[in-house]
């Protein structure tokens, strides 16, 4: 009667020979170390983990890897920055855990904020001269809907990018 072999062996038959090098193993250590750094920012977003935690965490994963867990938290962060949203978490991790002078990424978050109060606060009052004029429709309780307006989702995303590609710079000038 023929041997049975199970999958497990099938696949240590056919992997006996195979090894990783040592530029994958480090890419792999890497990768690891990445994933790992993406939950705890996760963890500490969520507020599961308070800064104090966090930087505790931080610290165990830093000295277990090879990897430069410095360099990687910051280009996570980096990577994490959106001028139309709130970064407070973002910034206070650099700032705290990484050391990061954030004094320019904030002013960049400031005028991209401005920039789009700017640019919704002009839309709203074409919007509101259009309805009065094209249909006769005005007053204090009239209020446009913007989010439906596909010239305001336009300017919004061309602010947007205007301010990521800043946001981009200033972060490219804080890495060492």
């Amino acid at each position: 009667m023929a041997e049975i072999k199970s999958t497990l062996e099938l696949i240590l038959e056919k992997t006996r020979h195979m090894t990783l090098t040592e530029e994958e193993k480090k890419e792999q250590a890497r990768a690891d170390l990445l994933i790992s750094l993406r939950v705890l920012v996760q963890k500490y977003q969520n507020g599961v983990l308070s800064l104090r935690d966090f930087a505790s965490e931080y610290d165990r994963v830093r000295s277990s890897s090879r990897e430069d867990a410095a360099g990687l938290l910051r280009e996570e962060l980096f990577r994490q920055l959106d001028p139309q949203k709130d970064n407070t978490s973002v910034l206070t991790l650099l700032g705290e855990i990484c050391s990061v002078a954030v004094s320019g990424i904030t002013a960049v978050l400031d005028e991209s904020r401005e920039a789009v109060s700017r640019a919704l606060e002009e839309r709203t009052k074409h919007k509101l001269e259009e309805l009065r004029n094209d249909r006769g429709i005005s007053g204090s309780a009239v209020l446009p809907n913007l989010e439906a307006d596909p010239r305001w989702k336009e300017d919004r995303e061309r602010i947007r990018d205007d301010y990521a590609l800043r946001l981009a710079r200033e972060c490219a000038r804080l890495t060492p």
